[in-house]
């Protein structure tokens, strides 16, 4: 007959062993028990946690389906299951075990999380959205649930919603630096500079060494046109971190705007040799140099990519854009319209071009800005000679005759800047007479005040 009370006593002592970090000791409790009460459930339970952080997956697995076979009916084995079957990179055999605990254990908010994160992981973003709202519509205090969600609706393309979902994030847990980094970024492209920088700032505070709080740091330096700065500290930071990705593409980034469009695709190559999945390193790559023959492995590894429905659909439009570059490059142009319409077609999906609006938009813009407007404005605008604005389309070499200019001794060079787009954000399509005179003196002092830092 099983002496109940040593059995108790051996579990509680496994318990707080493995509580404490003691996993050795806290296994020998368990087989101890098992010795005792062969089949126990909560020892063998125990015991394939153990086999877990121990970095014996094989063994975990093992255990947890033991105590699955033991009770059936408790969903913390499946739970456990499903942690450890993502671990090993069993993806679909983990989905299958939260799966099977939320049906056990409906209310369980971490197992639609646990299964969110999976299904974003898979590209499945739509079944992983659902689960978050799941898990959150039961415990809307899951922090990373929030986030979570936002970056799936990220992903999407619906920037507006990420938003939401990571200030809600950060309400719950404000030091969340990868959630600071994205609103950041998020805010950065719709033009909201300065609460971008608070974010990237309070990113590099909490955590100045981690990747995601020296992407902020290299960002909060190209959101002040700091870019050859940018381009040192992502160089420094790269002694440290060789093997991240993104902050080589983001070092390409810089050494575009400067002009050194050599070393940019070196970067760009490097972070595309770190990961070769990483579509907008592609992206970036094709953009900084006309395309040859000895690309063709890159062109069949982004064919293969942009027909990969599990990715978003704003990625694999801007790699679609890219193709139809390269292939224009290659002189092969019905093969580059056809990435050009799929590009067209995908974007619709997220971004809707209402033709007539923007016709009027420009009708008004033309009438707004005439002669007679420009003449009555003068005298709200600034003196200052310093801005030399270069204005053209996309391509069209804007770029080389910045470089030719700043060669001059006494003209420097700024950089592509989002001062103007992000004014324009600011006001929304106000027509052009209806801009009050205060704003734009406003404009004016704040734009040469970015020129001088």
């Amino acid at each position: 007959m099983t002496d109940a009370s040593e059995l108790d006593r051996l579990l509680d002592a496994a318990f707080a062993a493995a509580e404490a970090g003691r996993f050795a000791d806290a296994e020998s409790l368990c087989r101890r028990a098992i010795d005792l009460e062969p089949g126990d459930f909560d020892a063998t339970l125990l015991l394939g946690f153990i086999a877990g952080e121990t970095d014996r997956a094989d063994l975990a697995v093992a255990m947890l389906r033991q105590a699955i076979s033991i009770d059936p009916t408790a969903p913390e084995p499946y739970l456990r299951l499903g942690a450890q079957l993502h671990r090993s990179q069993k993806p679909a055999e983990a989905i299958d075990a939260f799966e099977a605990a939320i049906r056990l254990a409906p209310e369980t908010a971490s197992a639609y999380h646990d299964l969110g994160v999976i299904q974003l992981e898979m590209g499945n973003i739509e079944a992983a959205i659902w689960s978050f709202e799941q898990a959150l519509s039961r415990d809307a205090g899951q922090a990373t649930a929030h986030y979570h969600l936002g970056y799936a609706h990220e992903l999407l393309g619906d920037d507006g919603r990420a938003i939401v979902c990571y200030r809600a994030a950060l309400a719950l847990h404000p030091d969340m630096v990868e959630c600071l980094h994205r609103l950041g970024s998020l805010l950065r492209g719709m033009g909201y500079g300065d609460e971008s920088a608070a974010l990237f700032s309070r990113a590099i505070e909490i955590d100045p060494s981690s990747a995601s709080a020296r992407m902020a740091a290299a960002r909060l330096l190209m959101n002040e046109s700091k870019v050859d700065a940018a381009e040192k500290y992502l160089s420094e930071a790269l002694t440290h971190d060789p093997n991240i990705a993104v902050l080589h593409q983001l070092r390409g980034h810089c050494l575009q705007q400067s002009g050194r469009f050599d070393e940019a695709v070196d970067s760009f190559e490097r972070a595309i040799g770190i990961d070769p999945e990483f579509l907008l390193a592609y992206v970036d790559l094709a953009y900084s140099r006309k395309a040859s023959e000895s690309e063709r492995p890159h062109l069949d590894r982004m064919c293969h990519l942009v027909a990969d429905q599990t990715l978003p659909d704003r990625t694999r439009t801007a790699l679609a854009f890219a193709l139809g570059k390269m292939f224009d490059d290659l002189g092969e142009h019905e093969t580059a319209i056809g990435h050009f319409d799929f590009a067209n077609r995908l974007k619709a999906r997220f971004c809707a071009f209402d033709a007539e609006r923007m016709a009027r938009f420009v009708d008004l813009s033309i009438a707004g800005f005439s002669a007679d407007y420009v003449r009555r404005s003068a005298a709200h605008g600034h003196s200052s000679e310093v801005p030399i604005l270069i204005i053209g389309m996309p391509r069209s070499g804007t770029t080389l005759v910045e470089q030719i200019l700043s060669s001059h001794p006494d003209v420097g060079g700024a950089g592509e800047l989002h001062f103007w787009s992000d004014c324009a954000t600011r006001l929304g399509r106000l027509p052009a007479g209806e801009l009050p005179p205060a704003t734009m003196a406003t404009f004016a002092n704040e734009y040469l005040a970015l020129l001088a830092r």
